[in-house]
């Protein structure tokens, strides 16, 4: 017994190996070579993702540096917007005077000239009066004789003294 139980536990040993070399043999022929590949595309696959990462971070630099000079031309368009506000509110503000002062000048010109027309009138409504007034005192004190040279005696007197 003691032969067979050790004949029968060699091959049971034997077939033991056997049967793990033909598994190894299996592995490697069938599975080996897919491992293989599917580790090489894993790492194809993880390169292509570090690169693509490395391409993520340097647009990612990219665009803050981007962001970085878009604000300072933004801060100078928002400076050269000031400036023009400034400007035009000045430019308004001056037109603003020089209309006032046009105004006014335009209320002179027509307080002047609304004047010189009262006047107009006054003149030819109040100058045929007053010269019918004058021809009526004239007469009245031309009528009388005595008054008429008293009053071209006065007149002569006048005359002497101013000449």
């Amino acid at each position: 017994m003691f032969n067979t139980t050790i004949v029968a536990a060699v091959f049971k040993l034997i077939n033991f190996f056997a049967f793990v070399g033909l598994l190894g043999y299996l592995f490697k022929q069938k599975m080996l070579g897919q491992l293989h590949a599917k580790i090489a595309a894993e790492k194809a696959a993880f390169d292509t993702m570090v690169q693509e990462h490395k391409g993520l971070e340097d647009q990612q630099r990219d665009l803050e540096h981007a962001i970085v000079e878009q604000k300072d031309v933004c801060e100078i368009l928002k400076q050269h917007v000031q400036q023009w506000k400034a400007t035009f509110e000045e430019t308004v503000h001056a037109r603003e005077q020089e209309r006032a002062q046009l105004q006014k000048l335009l209320k002179e010109k027509i307080t002047q000239q609304t004047n010189y027309l009262m006047q107009e009138q006054i003149k030819e409504r109040v100058l045929p009066q007053a010269i019918k007034q004058a021809e009526q005192q004239l007469q009245d004190t031309f009528a009388d004789e005595k008054n008429g040279r008293a009053y071209l005696t006065d007149l002569m007197q006048a005359m002497e003294k101013s000449g």
